[in-house]
């Protein structure tokens, strides 16, 4: 599964950094520049997923699930207004945090889930018979 999640993650990612790329193309930044999209955007992303590392530490999940969803709004807003080289990077460096801030909780929120259920599942198990007792039956003469 997590295999499946960072493949999947990897190509989502692949398309829409060349998509920005494109993009940027099609609005007037010179097709030199708007190839460079891409290495602005993983490199912030490798830096974003330890600083995510850190604050899903020291902060709860659910208020990480805020911000990643505030960044994700502004870099959305800076899309839609980029005009500009520079706007490009600042929007796929926004969007680089989310990304790394989405994949990192996802695997955070799943082992809480799963080690939640096995608790409940644990505790909520009652006691049951043994299969095989273990009385002796007396022969009757």
């Amino acid at each position: 599964m997590m295999v499946n999640s960072c493949l999947i993650s990897g190509g989502v990612l692949t398309g829409i950094f060349s998509e920005m790329t494109y993009i940027a193309y099609k609005t007037g930044v010179p097709y030199e520049k708007a190839a460079t999209l891409l290495m602005f955007s993983s490199f912030c992303d490798m830096l974003f997923r330890p600083c995510w590392s850190l604050v899903t530490k020291r902060v709860h999940r659910t208020t990480c699930q805020v911000v990643y969803c505030c960044i994700c709004f502004a870099s959305q807003i800076v899309f839609i207004n980029a005009k500009s080289y520079e706007m490009f990077i600042v929007g796929l460096v926004l969007h680089a945090a989310v990304m790394a801030g989405y994949n990192g909780l996802k695997v955070v929120i799943w082992i809480d889930i799963v080690t939640y259920k096995e608790r409940v599942n644990s505790s909520m198990i009652p006691e049951l018979p043994p299969l095989f007792p273990t009385t002796e039956f007396s022969a009757q003469t």
